[in-house]
């Protein structure tokens, strides 16, 4: 069963498990979907290059679960990404970031500001973004345009 701190190759059941959701309309639980995650995932060649049956269950999923399974699918993806950023302590420096990723087609979900931890000079602010892309070379796009102009960093 999927518990609820996903890791090593539970990171690998978390995406299998959102694509079922978004492209079959499936829920699958942890264990159901193993199957197919080591089909996607695994790359076995004995499983691609022959004529085969996964059998994918479902199970009584914890709804609280399923958020995370979410979360930590979109990140597998590369459909959420987080970044960190020093920017100047100052009026406008936020708009002006949000503006690149705006431009680059990519969706703010979150904004935490740090002022006060250490490494952070005074007169700045540890912004860390927490976007939204439409993958791995979107992301790359929008890296590419903030670079020019600021430090930024995988959060």
């Amino acid at each position: 069963m999927l518990s609820s701190s996903l890791s090593g190759e539970e990171d690998e059941i978390a995406p299998t498990i959102l694509m079922l959701m978004e492209r079959r309309r499936i829920v699958a639980g942890g264990a159901g979907a193993v199957p197919l995650a080591a089909a996607l995932w695994k790359g076995d060649t004995r499983i691609k290059a022959s004529n085969c049956v996964l059998l994918i269950s479902g199970e009584n999923i914890d709804v609280n679960l399923i958020d995370r399974i979410i979360a930590r699918g979109l990140a597998k993806t590369g459909r959420i990404i987080r970044i960190a950023v020093n920017l100047r302590d100052i009026p406008g420096s936020l708009a002006t970031i949000s503006r690149i990723i705006a431009a680059g087609g990519g969706n703010i979900l979150h904004i935490y500001r740090d002022r006060i931890s250490k490494g952070i000079p005074i007169g700045y602010t540890k912004v860390v973004l927490e976007l939204e892309t439409a993958g791995s070379d979107h992301i790359q796009e929008i890296l590419g345009k903030l670079k020019e102009d600021y430090a930024v960093e995988l959060a």
